[in-house]
């Protein structure tokens, strides 16, 4: 039993997959968050000091730093459904606002020409 430990604490191979794959379902979750258009700026600098941290060997701050992220993605992911609503509605009403510029350009336009055609040629005589 001695011996097994010392190996254990030199080679830690279960907590490192095991951590692996948290970051790998991490970083899925944050693609389908980033895709719905929530800012994951905050949740990835988390899992870039986690990273840095397991490089470091600092296992411990690492899993303290997966750990915030986690904590961290979950309230971003309460929020994605209204985050992405309004994504949609700012794109909506942008389309919408594009679209109306040449129905706007062709009721307006005409009219705009005349009432400044009438106003500049308003003291005009007409001679017979």
């Amino acid at each position: 039993m001695l011996v097994a430990t010392p190996l254990v604490a030199t080679n830690p191979g279960p907590e490192l997959d095991q951590l692996d794959k948290v970051v790998g379902d991490l970083v899925h979750k944050l693609s389908e968050l980033d895709a719905k258009g929530v800012n994951v700026t905050p949740v990835l600098v988390r899992l870039d000091e986690a990273i840095a941290a397991y490089e470091r060997g600092d296992i411990e701050s690492a899993e303290r730093a997966v750990n915030e992220a986690i904590s961290v993605l979950s309230e971003l992911e309460a929020t994605a459904g209204e985050v992405y609503r309004l994504v949609v509605l700012s794109k909506g009403l942008t389309i919408a606002g594009v679209a109306s510029i040449p129905i706007l350009v062709y009721q307006l336009l005409p009219r705009v020409y005349l009432h400044l055609w009438f106003k500049t040629r308003r003291r005009w005589l007409v001679r017979r």
